[in-house]
This record gives C-alpha cells, structure tokens and sequence, in this order.
C-alpha cells in the first residue's frame, strides 16, 4: 500500500516538489489512525469512515467506539492506555508492530 503522508491535517510537500509518499507499515498505520480520528459521516466518499468520538472519559467506551471505527480492518487492534480532559492515549498493533499516539475528542457537538 502506498499513500500520501499527511503531517499537520494536510498533505505533506516533498523537498523535490510534490507530495512526500509513505508505504508499508507508516501507509498502514496512517490509515488506521485516519479511521479512528476522523468525524464520522464528514467523508464525502465514505460516510462510514471515522467515529463520533465526542467526548473521550471512559477508557472502555473509547475503546468500544475505536474499535468499531477499525472493524473492518482484520490485522489491526487498538489498546487505550488513558483518557482524561478529552485526550485518548491509544496504542495501534499491526501485524506485531506497535505505536502509541493521543486522540483528540471533538468536543460537544
């Protein structure tokens, strides 16, 4: 799988010109990450795509409501290590490879 990196909500410029490509465990993990911070019903392509993470203070609600987001994808688990203050701390596992980011909450919407 290749992708475009997105670093910052936008497409990430390459030095040469263009947009910088990742493929292979980063494409991955970006596209599970995307599934788990994007607002659900926003994506015109997908409306299903994301979750309607509005206000992350349980660590097993969260968990339920990510790993719903990321159902589809069979080699993916999600672990949430934290939640307070509408900040999720959550570890993504794919195909033996972890990494841990934080997740925002939408706020009341």
């Amino acid at each position: 799988m290749i992708d475009a990196k997105i670093s910052n909500r936008d497409l990430a410029a390459a030095p040469a010109g263009g947009w910088e490509m990742i493929s292979g465990a980063d494409a991955e993990f970006q596209r599970a990450m995307i599934c788990v911070t994007a607002r659900k019903g926003r994506f015109i392509y997908d409306r299903k795509l994301g979750t309607d993470a509005v206000n992350l203070s349980d660590a097993a609600k969260t968990e339920l409501i990510f790993g719903e987001a990321l159902a589809k994808y069979k080699n993916v688990r999600l672990r949430v290590n934290s939640v307070g203050q509408g900040v999720a701390s959550v570890t993504l596992m794919i195909d033996g490879e972890s990494r841990t980011q934080e997740v925002q909450s939408y706020g009341n919407v």
